[in-house]
């Protein structure tokens, strides 16, 4: 009996794998999500990158505008010119040229009480592949 107890309380403990490429940063009252897929892209193939945002009661946004800039190896390679968007979410298509680390850095715009845009940093990596 003392065993069956005691392995609940571990299996209701664990946690599903986290994407490889997925991260979320809390900024004040706001929560943004980003994951990929697939989870590990490949240099020169269309993935999505998917966005989720939340409000501290982890309610999605009804509206908010959001732009984006990518960096690879400290420069500015990509962006995404801030638009609004509805239902707390946005989905895009991208396609990496280089393989290694990319840093997306995600501004929410109109959301800080003190009117100023919110930057969210990310690392997406791409790869690859052989063949």
């Amino acid at each position: 009996m003392f065993l069956a107890v005691s392995m609940i309380g571990l299996i209701s403990e664990a946690e599903a794998h986290p994407l490889f490429n997925s991260g979320e940063e809390w900024i004040g009252d706001h929560r943004v999500q980003i994951a990929t897929l697939p989870e590990i892209p490949a240099v020169d193939e269309e993935i999505q990158v998917l966005f989720q945002i939340v409000d501290a009661d982890f309610q999605e946004l009804d509206q908010f505008t959001m732009g984006i800039r990518i960096f690879y190896d400290g420069e500015q390679i990509d962006a995404v010119m801030p638009k609004m968007y509805q239902n707390g979410h946005m989905e895009m298509d991208y396609i990496f040229e280089m393989s290694g680390n990319h840093v997306f850095r995600v501004d929410l715009y109109d959301v800080a009480d003190d009117g100023q845009p919110l930057t969210y940093t990310f690392n997406i990596s791409s790869q690859n592949t052989f063949g």
